[in-house]
């Protein structure tokens, strides 16, 4: 641990002594041994610090450039959403925001994903005793049109189905 580390961070920092080997003054948590192998034979790896080309005017859109992952291209969909639609695949519950209502940058894209308050919030904003039919509704208007917002709904709907279970 470098001296400015220790006394930048004395509450969450871990002696020299203790941290695994990474190279140079870097270490790894302890926690992190069973990842150790995977860091030594290149198949995991730690970003230490990120650097942008350009100087971005305000901090939202240096976030927003990390989040899509994608430096001196077009691409608007996050890092992580590419990652689930190259994987292919999966449910809603594939990729879950929990906690917020708003999907975060690196989830923006068309792999299915979603953005939770808490799993016990998670329903059709209507009254308990017309959800039955209202599912039944949004089932039947969306059925069979190649849409995305038809395939959205019937993602949508199987995980409130899970979700209620």
């Amino acid at each position: 641990m470098t001296p400015n580390y220790a006394t930048l961070r004395p509450t969450i920092g871990i002696p020299s002594s203790l941290a695994l080997p990474a190279g140079g003054i870097f270490g790894l948590h302890p926690a992190l041994a069973p990842l150790k192998p995977y860091y030594d034979n290149g198949t995991f790896g730690v970003v230490t610090r990120r650097v942008s080309r350009a100087v971005c005017v305000a901090t939202f859109q240096d976030e927003a450039e990390l989040e899509r992952a994608a430096p001196g291209s077009n691409a608007r969909t996050g890092w992580l959403d590419r990652v689930l639609e190259v994987r292919g695949g999966g449910t809603a519950f594939q990729s879950v925001q929990l906690g917020s209502s708003m999907l975060p940058g690196q989830l923006i894209g068309p792999a299915p994903s979603m953005a939770l308050s808490s799993v016990s919030d998670f329903s059709l904003n209507v009254w308990s005793g017309y959800q039955p039919a209202y599912s039944t509704a949004l089932a039947a208007m969306h059925a069979g049109l190649a849409h995305p917002v038809a395939s959205q709904a019937a993602i949508t709907l199987a995980a409130l189905d899970t979700t209620a279970q």
